[in-house]
């Protein structure tokens, strides 16, 4: 499917939103609070801003170009899909209710120093303060 762009924010009712294998870069949901299935896997999204989608359950960003995924604002959800997606970063409260969280072969291209090293801290959302925890 072609689809370059689509403008939901009269639809503020909207509770699931499917976009899979479209030509979309950028989604604004910001308008959707009724919002519970978001689905943007193999897209070229890079970012959705869920902070106003409190209702959101699913969230399926597989295959896609989305790096950074905050659920600070999104308790109810209870199932985010990330498989061989850019995923590098997401922040999940501890109040969350996330119950399948399914990711893998996400894939970061890297470059070694002359002598074969890679400094960890240059992929993003890397925090060596929590090497601790692993």
């Amino acid at each position: 499917m072609n689809i370059k762009e689509a403008d939901v924010s009269r639809n503020t009712a909207l509770y699931r939103l499917v976009l899979p294998m479209t030509g979309i870069t950028s989604i604004d949901v910001s308008h959707n609070s009724a919002l519970r299935i978001l689905d943007v896997a193999d897209t070229e999204v890079t970012f959705v801003d869920l902070s106003h989608n409190p209702k959101l359950e699913s969230y399926y960003c597989c295959r896609s170009k989305v790096t950074y995924v905050d659920l600070r604002s999104n308790n109810a959800i209870y199932l985010m899909h990330t498989y061989s997606g850019s995923v590098a970063c997401i922040d999940i409260p501890e109040t969350n209710n996330l119950q399948v969280f399914v990711s893998g072969g996400n894939v970061y291209p890297v470059t070694l120093a002359s002598d074969r090293t890679f400094d960890l801290t240059t992929i993003r959302g890397f925090d060596v303060n929590r090497m601790s925890e692993i």
